[in-house]
């Protein structure tokens, strides 16, 4: 059967082209699904920066009283930056629904962990970069020191699919999301 050149890639650019608008849809309707929080009930706002070796980027979070953050990433992606083996970094955006588990002296120390999304145009470790999007995992510890500034250290992994369609399409795990799980984002804020 004679295939038409092209057909498979255009194939798999419309599957890729569906997933991304199925991964945007359901995060974008889990979070819809969540009842609004007006801005008078928002406890604490705090913006900062977050540092790893992975990545560096800014992060803002809102607490809204029961318990539970909202933390939004927007970080440069430096998966083998470091090593020299890439010269330009990735862009990533995250989102988790952080959850607290335990509340030491008063708010002082919290450990927290959460589920989010994760999605951008990052290097996976195999000297390839494409858009990524998947889900996301954090867990971490975060500590109140002077007045209005928050110290934390959190450990985040992405379960994700990174996706290229420049001459040979693939879609792939998105390994670094794993491998570098080991290396934690250090992160300073200013409470608001």
């Amino acid at each position: 059967m004679y295939e038409k050149p092209g057909l498979r890639a255009s194939l798999f650019a419309r599957a890729v082209v569906c997933s991304l608008l199925a991964l945007i849809c359901g995060a974008v309707g889990a979070f819809a699904a969540r009842p609004c929080v007006p801005a008078e009930k928002v406890e604490s706002l705090s913006a900062g920066t977050a540092h790893s070796i992975k990545g560096v980027g800014v992060c803002v979070d809102y607490e809204t009283g029961n318990g539970v953050f909202n933390s939004f990433y927007l970080t440069a992606d430096l998966v083998d930056i470091l090593t020299g083996k890439a010269s330009t970094p990735g862009l990533k955006f995250t989102y988790h629904y952080n959850i607290v588990l335990k509340d030491l002296c008063e708010g002082k120390y919290i450990i927290y962990a959460g589920p989010g999304v994760t999605s951008g145009y990052v290097r996976n470790t195999d000297d390839h970069s494409g858009f990524m999007g998947g889900v996301s995992l954090d867990a971490g510890v975060r500590m109140k020191c002077l007045k209005n500034i928050y110290l934390s250290l959190e450990y985040q992994a992405d379960a994700s699919l990174i996706f290229k369609n420049k001459y040979n399409p693939y879609m792939r795990l998105y390994r670094a999301g794993f491998l570098y799980a080991w290396a934690p984002y250090l992160r300073i804020q200013y409470n608001f």
